[in-house]
């Protein structure tokens, strides 16, 4: 765990999925999806969907969880070439 008080990055537990997935795939056009990189495509998916790849998510060592004052605000992720 990386931590700095009320913000800090921590791998991905199996109750962060359900704000996770509302952040990120509950919508069609979310409007983060504005400053990613265009190049990724974007689907949204029902929340039962989403958990059929929990394991794609939870203690997963290049995705972790953004927590500001207890609460999943995001992830940071990253892949190697």
């Amino acid at each position: 765990m990386v931590e700095n008080r009320e913000l800090y990055i921590r791998p991905i537990k199996l109750e962060d999925l359900k704000s996770i997935w509302q952040m990120a795939f509950k919508y069609s056009n979310p409007e983060w999806k504005l400053w990613d990189a265009p190049y990724f495509p974007h689907h949204a998916m029902s929340y039962d969907d989403f958990l059929l790849q929990k394991d794609d998510w939870i203690n997963v060592p290049n995705r972790w969880a953004v927590i500001y004052n207890d609460k999943v605000i995001g992830t940071v992720s990253y892949y190697w070439e």
